[in-house]
Formats: structure tokens, sequence, C-alpha cells
């Protein structure tokens, strides 16, 4: 395991417009979701059924940050293991040689279509 620390500069990735939307959609899910188990939960007409809408609102919510931030993939600068990381993260441990990896984030120039 290295002492220093490399850090890797890496380009966050363009979100298309069909993600955002889809991302909105996902999240006003998950919203009415919950909504509905708080309900389910005050009139006692199903615990069971607000245990699901509450996983469903879970769901929707996690799907719509994965739609939100793709993963990018690079190599680690120490064993040289293909490693994949979410847009955004500062720093990342390789599951391989342990290290520490710092990373650096450019914003890409907008791509009008």
């Amino acid at each position: 395991m290295n002492t220093t620390k490399k850090e890797v500069t890496l380009k966050l990735p363009i979100v298309s417009e069909l993600n955002k939307g889809l991302s909105a959609i996902f999240v006003l899910a998950g919203v009415v979701m919950a909504l509905v188990a708080v309900f389910f939960f005050i009139t006692i007409i199903g615990f069971f059924a607000a245990i699901g809408a509450i996983v469903v609102s879970a769901f929707c919510f996690v799907i719509s940050q994965r739609l939100k931030n793709s993963s990018v993939g690079f190599s680690c600068p120490y064993c040289k293991k293909q490693l994949m990381v979410m847009g955004g993260i500062e720093s990342i441990k390789c599951v391989r040689c342990g290290d520490l990896i710092l990373l650096k984030w450019e914003t890409p120039k907008s791509i009008k279509s």
C-alpha cells in the first residue's frame, strides 16, 4: 500500500434531457408513494401495503439518482484495475490494492442538440 496519494482527473458525464425528465418522473412517483405509505399507516388500512409503498418509494428515489449521476470507468494508477465511480465522488479506495485514489472532476462543455 502506497503512502502517497495519486490524483486522477475524470470528466463528468453529460446528462441527457431524457434522463433529467425520467429522473423527475421517478422523484414524483417516489413522493406519491411515500404519501400513500403515510396514509396507509395513519388509517391502518394496510400495514403491509404501507411497507410495500415505502420500498417502492425508496426504489424510485434510487433510480432517479442513477439516472442523474452516470458512472465513469477508469483504471487504478497503482495496480491498473478497472474501477467504476459515480460522478462527483471525491475519492475511492481500490478494491485490489487498497490505495486511496483522489478524483478531480472536469465539467464538460454542454452539447447543444
